[in-house]
Formats: structure tokens, sequence, C-alpha cells
């Protein structure tokens, strides 16, 4: 404003100058005098458009920023516009530009404005505006998600004996690797969910819940589920549950007779199928709580077994219950300190929780019907969380050797013990000279944890119930058949439907993923389990990595909104 008084007042003393009659000035002074005026008032008017230009500049960068700061990763260009726009009027500069113009993609604003200036003295030369421009880019923060996901696996008899263990186990590996992919700061989470006949608990996750070990064997840990469990998303620490007897009683036939009379109970025909039991005792199969640790993570899946019968409708419980909130409680104490708050509340900001669910047979004991092959509660426990009964079979051993007696009331002798390693009749429960252990009554459990449901059949019923090779057969038949209760596909089906819906009700995403199917049985509760049919995938032992690695990259892709 100096230099403009001055140029005003150089301007007042020409005209005063002119005027004058005392004096005179000669031509070329006049010329370069109007040149110094013109060249005073082309300077101001570029001084002005410099700073408003700048002020200008400096408010787009403010707002800008601002916009970064208070809007959401989602917003769209029009909304991040006025955003600005409110700013720029707040700075005072609204009316020397023309609105501010917005793109904006994956986070990122690019801010542009123009503006026009009206000059003071540059009219002399024609020139009666400046115009102006200025951009602006500021980049929104991404938001860090948090990805929880349960991966259950068919970990069956069936995988192991169709050559599939080795590519499950493959295909879960590569989805390891994937979805881990640039998680630098460890915040997804994967919980690993095997399943056979039931789904097997660590020791440790075991005394969480309010369980009555009737199983009693070392590393043979599920629980017991009736039906009532089926279609909620927790899994109740409150509820009392029995564990699953561990029993072959599903590979057992009312044609398999025993070859010789006698057979001792620790050899082939007497021990129990590991590989057929019902929850198979292996302390590597076991349900893994949620981890960020690949690493280990790969380590627990290449030493997993591949063992029992298939429970679908266990595997699908289990998979959303380890990814419902109150699992917190049970689970806490059990996880590192950076990860004691899983799994996070339903609807955690920018939190998603996902279900991949892989299945090749179906569900069911009988590879016909898909039917599930149970142990009756006569030949088991009376109740969950009950003792159960004992058993009528006894037990002794002595130095070498272990022997059985079972009490038979119904016997046509005065003596009612029958003893099937020499075939008589005791007065009681049979004990060896020299025995290290006197005879003990069984609990069903025990017994069903060291002998097959056959050679119990044969030895102590078929063989204490007949005189000959009929009555007999007769007898072994109708005991096996009194040990068995039948739960139909149908019906496991059902269960595990009732459960998908109750985790996608609670915004759970479930994949499915049908590998090399024998039969057809699992296809459609499979496709109707999985939130859309996009996320149901049948695929071959060929496929199945490049199956697994898409879907992780799906769930990791899905963390960037676009």
């Amino acid at each position: 404003m100096v230099r403009v008084r001055n140029l005003f007042g150089a301007v007042r003393r020409l005209r005063e100058n002119i005027l004058r009659e005392d004096g005179a000035m000669t031509y070329p002074s006049l010329v370069f005098l109007g040149l110094a005026v013109l060249a005073g008032g082309v300077s101001v008017d570029v001084i002005r458009h410099e700073a408003t230009r700048s002020k200008v500049q400096q408010a787009l960068d403010s707002c800008t920023e601002t916009a970064a700061t208070t809007e959401a990763y989602s917003s769209t260009s029009q909304s991040i516009a006025t955003t600005i726009n409110d700013c720029m009027a707040r700075a005072g500069v609204s009316g020397l530009i023309n609105p501010v113009t917005v793109s904006y993609n994956a986070g990122l604003i690019t801010a542009s404005v123009t503006g026009t200036q009206q000059n003071f003295f540059m009219n002399m030369v024609q020139k009666s505006t400046l115009t102006f421009a200025g951009g602006s880019v500021a980049r929104i923060a991404a938001p860090q998600f948090t990805t929880e996901v349960a991966l259950a696996y068919e970990a069956t008899n069936y995988i192991s004996t169709s050559g599939l263990a080795d590519t499950v186990k493959g295909g879960m590996t590569d989805f390891v690797d994937r979805f881990f992919q640039s998680d630098a700061v460890g915040r997804n989470t994967l919980a690993l969910v095997p399943y056979n006949s039931g789904v097997n608990l660590q020791p440790a996750l075991l005394a969480r819940y309010n369980v009555v070990n009737v199983a009693n064997l070392a590393n043979s840990n599920c629980l017991d589920l009736d039906a009532a469990e089926f279609g909620k998303a927790d899994m109740s620490r409150s509820k009392a549950f029995n564990t699953i007897t561990p029993v072959d009683l599903f590979t057992a036939t009312s044609t398999s007779i025993l070859p010789s009379p006698y057979s001792k109970p620790t050899s082939t025909s007497g021990t129990r199928s590991g590989p057929s039991t019902t929850c198979p005792p292996y302390a590597a199969t076991v349900l893994r709580l949620p981890a960020n640790d690949a690493t280990a993570i790969k380590a627990n899946i290449s030493t997993a077994d591949f063992r029992g019968g298939t429970r679908w409708d266990h595997g699908m419980n289990w998979a959303a219950a380890i990814l419902d909130p109150s699992a917190q409680n049970a689970i806490s104490a059990l996880m590192p300190q950076a990860l004691s708050d899983r799994p996070l509340a339903y609807g955690t900001t920018n939190t998603r929780k996902v279900i991949v669910f892989v299945n090749s047979f179906g569900s069911g004991d009988d590879p016909l019907t898909g039917d599930a092959v149970l142990l009756t509660p006569a030949f088991n426990v009376a109740a969950p969380g009950g003792s159960g009964p004992l058993s009528p079979v006894y037990q002794s051993k002595n130095a070498t050797d272990t022997f059985y007696s079972i009490y038979v009331p119904t016997a046509s002798t005065a003596n009612k013990y029958w003893r099937p390693d020499n075939g008589t009749w005791e007065a009681g429960p049979y004990t060896p000279p020299s025995a290290t252990q006197s005879a003990r009554q069984l609990s069903w459990a025990e017994l069903w944890s060291n002998v097959r449901a056959t050679w119990v059949a044969w030895q102590l019923y078929g063989r204490s119930g007949g005189t000959t090779t009929a009555t007999m057969n007769a007898a072994y038949t109708a005991a096996l058949n009194s040990m068995k209760a039948t739960l139909p596909f149908a019906t496991q089906s059902s269960q595990f439907l009732a459960e998908c819906t109750a985790a996608k009700a609670k915004g759970v995403v479930v994949y499915t993923v049908l590998l090399d199917p024998p039969n057809g049985r699992a296809a459609g509760p499979m496709a109707s389990c999985a939130t859309s049919s996009a996320h149901a995938f049948t695929t071959s032992s060929a496929n199945f990595r490049a199956t697994m690695t898409a879907i992780a990259a799906a769930i990791r892709a899905q963390e960037t909104p676009t």
C-alpha cells in the first residue's frame, strides 16, 4: 500500500508540474515518467496476484489435509469437495476463487482450484485480469482391518485312505502363506478346527468348559454335543458336557466274527483301532486357538493326523464358536498378551470374521447312507454331566497278561461270571494267581479305550450267550446291534446348516470348499452353507491348492475397499 500511495503522489505531482507556468518539461522526460508510472503499476498488480495465489494455495493445502483427516476411507468425491469448499470459506478465500474441484480414488484426494484477479494498472496495456491456479494432494489413511479366520477341515480316516492327506495339508499351508502375506503388524488371526467324529480339544482348553471327561483317554477330548447346541454361534461354558467315548464301533458289522474262539485283548483283533475310533486320541490333531504366527500354524498343519469318522456339524459348530466373542472368556488365559482380546466383538469397526470350511466325504460313517453310528447310552453313560453306569466287565492283570470277565445275571449256571480266556464260568470276577492287579469293575469308557467293540461283542457277549456256533453268532449280533444307534445323514445336515445360519446371522462370512467328493451327498448342504454362490467351491485334488490360495487372496483383498 505504501508503493500505491507513492505512485499516486507521483501522478499528482506530474499533473501539478504540467499545469504550472513557471517551468516546462521536455518530451523525453514525460515519456520516461510515464514508463516509470506504468512499471510501478504493473509491479503492484503482480505483487497482488502473487499474494492472492499464495494465500489461496496455503488455504487449499490446509483444507485438503483437513479433509484427509476427517473424511472416511469410503467417502465420495462429492462429500470431500463439500468439506474442502466449506473449509476454504472459513479461511476467507471463497470470494477469490471458483469452487474447488476434487478427484478421489482409493484414498488419494487430488484438489484443484482456479481464480481471477481484477487489475488496477495493467488495464493501461489492455490486461484487465490475471488468473491463478492451485493444486493439492493428500491421502486418507487406509483403515487398519482385522480379519479373524477359522479354517475348519475334514481330518477323517476317509481323507487318509483316499490319499488326500498331503493335498489337504498343502492347500491349507498355501492358504496360510497368502493370508498372512503383508500383514506386518500381525492384526489378522487364524484358528485351525480339524473335525472328524468330533472336534478334539487341547487339555487346557477342555478344562475351560464344564466337562465330565468320561472318555478318560489321553488326547481324546471331544465334547458330546446334543441337538440343542446347533443353531447358535456360541459355546456355553456353564452347560454340562460329556466327552465322546472313544470306540471303534462304526467299523463293526454283524458278520465280523473273530476267527478263533479266543484271542487276547492285546492282539490285533482285540486292541482298539485308533484310526477308526470316535475322537481318535491324537495330540497333534486338536483345535488350535486363534494365532498370528504363520510359521507355527504351518507346523501344526504338517503334523495333523487324519483318522476317525465324519461329523461336519461338530466342525461347523466349533468354527463358529471359536470366532464368537464369548469364547474370549474361555481362551484369553491361554492366548499371548497381544491377542488376549480375541475374538473381537461382532460389529467392531474394520473387523471381519470368516469361516473357511473344507469337506470331502460329507458326513456320517456309513459310506452308502452317510448315517453316523453312535454308542447307545446303555453301553456308554447315562446323561450329560453324569458319571454313568459302570460296565459289567472286570479286568485283572498279572505280570504278563490282562484278563477280562463279565457278569451275566441271566446265565443258566450257578456261576455268573464268564471268563473268555479259558471259556469257563466263575463264582466271581477272575483274578489270576500272582496277580499284580485284582479284578476291578470298569466303566464303559475304560473298556472302550482298551479293546475293540467286536472283541467285546464276541468274547464277552457272543461266546457267553450260546453253546453252539449258531447261538453264539446270534448273541454276538444282538450285542453288536444293541451297542449301535444311528444318527441319520439328514439330521447331521440339518444341524450343520443350522450352525451355518447362526454364524452368518452374526455377520460371519462363510466359504465352503468341497474337495474330490466321492458322492453328491454333500454338494447341496455345502452350497447352502456358503455366504453366496461366489463363496462355494467344488475342486479337484489337482486344483485344491490354487483354490485355497484364491480364497485367501479374496479375503485379504476385502481389507482394502475402494
